[in-house]
């Protein structure tokens, strides 16, 4: 219970923190934005109005010495420590690849009229991820609100899909929040959106 509470109250620092930043993803080259998800490949059967891909970049300010040590062991290219050059490289897909890896988010029509499926989750090329903390807000014609995905978890990858009623019309959703990885790196998705129109 300890443990939660801390991490919550890092989250909710974390949270003020970025709100006051500048946009997080400024200075990387656009090469080194694509990274290939293949869970997240959009059906064919549906047509999309937008879609998008977002980096996950690391938080610097929050890094602890043991997460500064294992940068610099490691020659990890994060936080201005390291080889440049060491994390990235094009993908004809055009995933976006920020220095801890890639989040995503597709919308499309549900299981009925009116219903939106929305699919979403992050590739970590920082290694192994131990928390989550996303959200996920959307609107449509009929209803909007958000759906909060914190938990703990071991893996470098994750994916999910929501389901909600957004009435017959245009729906759009994004994703934000948090990830924490394995060594103490915190890394925030750069907010992927899509919208179409639900039928």
């Amino acid at each position: 219970m300890k443990m939660h509470k801390a991490v919550l109250a890092i989250l909710a620092a974390l949270t003020v923190a970025l709100s006051a930043a500048s946009p997080a993803t400024a200075g990387i080259a656009n090469d080194e934005r694509a990274l290939v998800t293949e869970s997240f490949a959009p059906p064919q059967a549906y047509e999309l109005i937008e879609m998008t891909t977002a980096p996950m970049v690391p938080v610097c300010e929050l890094l602890t010495e043991e997460a500064t040590d294992y940068i610099i062991e490691n020659n990890l290219d994060l936080c201005g420590y390291g080889q440049p050059g060491t994390h990235g490289g094009a993908t004809p897909l055009g995933y976006s690849n920020g220095l801890c890896g890639s989040s995503a988010l597709f919308l499309y029509n549900g299981n009925f009229s009116g219903q939106a499926r929305i699919s979403y989750g992050f590739t970590s090329t920082a290694g192994a991820v131990v928390v989550r903390s996303l959200v996920v807000n959307w609107a449509g014609a009929t209803s909007s609100g958000s759906y909060t995905d914190f938990s703990a978890m071991n893996a470098v990858g994750y994916n999910n899909n929501i389901y909600r009623t957004t009435g017959v019309g245009t729906a759009a959703a994004d994703l934000g929040g948090t990830v924490l990885t394995s060594w103490g790196l915190w890394c925030t998705i750069g907010t992927p959106w899509d919208q179409r129109h639900i039928s």
